[in-house]
């Protein structure tokens, strides 16, 4: 159909985080800084899901992945 635009579903950057959630401490730390961020409203994170299976943290938002990566890595060292 002339004059429709098509809409391209955006998709939502995503950022996995290999942490070692079998760790107590280690799991509350990265818990807290993703809290602080979203609360602090840095960064629009829409969805956080812990998978201790597989010891990783998924974050997905519409977000700078690399901006969020770096901040990151300096909050929970």
């Amino acid at each position: 159909i002339a004059g429709r635009r098509r809409l391209n579903q955006v998709q939502m950057p995503t950022i996995i985080i290999k942490v070692d959630l079998d760790c107590a401490r280690c799991h509350r730390k990265i818990e807290r800084v993703l809290d602080r961020i979203r609360e602090k409203g840095e960064f629009v994170i829409d969805d956080i899901e812990y998978d201790e299976k597989n010891n990783k943290v998924i974050v997905k938002g519409p977000f700078d992945a690399d901006k969020l990566s770096d901040k990151l890595c300096c909050k929970a060292c």
